[in-house]
């Protein structure tokens, strides 16, 4: 073989292991699923403030009869594993050497992410006392109680 055509093989060589080490991180993405926000420092006695930096802006709030003001929040929980889809974008990394997912990855990054399953959402129902410090959390259907106390909460993961 000529020198000329060990370098072409040794670039080629380079693009495919360059292909290959990229390749997987798509997959890796869909099978282990992505996590959502954090929400488990908001428990009772959390302020408002620290509340909604973590949550956003309620999607709705109202007063009860009992005059406990609640807020229902909706946060992300983030994607689940998705091995078929994974499963899939192995197949096309083998299929292509490994350079579909390389264009992915440095033409249209936007697409990957469109590609991926949309995250999950739940909803909670916080109540506050007068100063603005959170009183109860609870689960979207829970029933609330008069006082809007509750204890520590179990956040969903």
């Amino acid at each position: 073989m000529n020198p000329a055509a060990r370098i072409r093989l040794r670039g080629w060589l380079l693009v495919f292991a360059v292909a290959q080490a990229c390749a997987g991180c798509g997959a890796i993405m869909l099978a282990r699923g992505t996590p959502g926000i954090d929400v488990s420092q908001i428990q009772p006695g959390v302020t408002r403030t620290q509340a909604e930096a973590v949550l956003g802006k309620p999607q709705k709030d109202w007063i009860s009869h009992d005059g406990i003001h609640y807020f229902t929040y909706e946060y992300d929980t983030g994607r689940p594993p998705d091995i078929p889809d994974a499963a899939a974008f192995v197949f096309m990394d083998l299929l292509t050497l490994g350079i579909w997912e390389v264009m992915m990855a440095t033409v249209d990054h936007d697409l990957f992410i469109k590609t991926l399953p949309p995250p999950t959402f739940a909803r909670v129902v916080i109540s506050y006392d007068d100063s603005d410090m959170v009183r109860g959390i609870f689960g979207e259907f829970d029933t609330l109680p008069a006082d809007g106390h509750c204890g520590p909460y179990s956040w969903r993961k």
